[in-house]
């Protein structure tokens, strides 16, 4: 990395968003992805491995970020009846704050039972589609926070075993609005979305 200006490039960055959180975002990429002993994380932006091992637990990330997010998007495989009651508190206070939701799910391999799909749809604030796609398989948390976000991509679908016991690997990574990896995520999303079939009463009877 030698002969490139952090600072120059901090200046840069600063320009249309909170020095605070560019700041933070800087600091924690650099210590996080360069070097940890030269430069010193500020914040906790920084990437995480969370792994569910020695406290290490995917869900109290995930109900972290819910609780001080302003809007959220799932994309997983697989759904528990479980996992929806362990969220339904949460669920239910985001939408008392007007804080709205997506889910994208599927039927792939007939994981999800009827009884998950039924109990989806009662929660509040909380928009669910079905995939159109052949294998669908991802297990991805997108959280929108004030200008930047925050996204945990790895091997969690929404489930007990998954989010609180199993030994799993989820990378969490947060962007500020304009940058690439923000982009790239919310194009594929977007796009997923936008071609999926909206979660009824009826698609759940045929």
């Amino acid at each position: 990395m030698a002969g490139v200006d952090y600072g120059k490039i901090l200046k840069r960055l600063q320009k249309g968003d909170s020095d605070q959180l560019v700041e933070e975002i800087h600091g924690s990429l650099l210590n996080g992805y360069v070097d940890q002993d030269e430069f010193a994380t500020v914040g906790d932006l920084g990437p995480k491995l969370l792994t569910n091992q020695a406290g290490n637990q995917i869900w109290n990330q995930l109900r972290h970020e819910l609780q001080t997010c302003r809007s959220y998007i799932f994309a997983v495989a697989f759904v528990t009846d479980a996992m929806i009651s362990c969220l339904k508190p949460v669920f239910k206070q985001l939408a008392d704050h007007g804080v709205q939701g997506r889910l994208l799910t599927s039927d792939y391999l007939y994981f999800n039972q009827p009884k998950a799909f039924n109990e989806l749809l009662k929660i509040p604030g909380l928009t669910v589609k079905i995939a159109k796609v052949d294998g669908f398989h991802q297990k991805g948390y997108i959280f929108q926070h004030d200008g930047y976000q925050t996204i945990i991509i790895g091997s969690a679908n929404l489930t007990e075993n998954a989010l609180m016991r199993n030994y799993e690997w989820s990378l969490q990574v947060n962007s500020l609005n304009n940058g690439d990896i923000t982009r790239q995520v919310s194009e594929n999303i977007e796009d997923e979305w936008r071609n999926a079939q909206p979660l009824t009463d009826q698609w759940i009877a045929q």
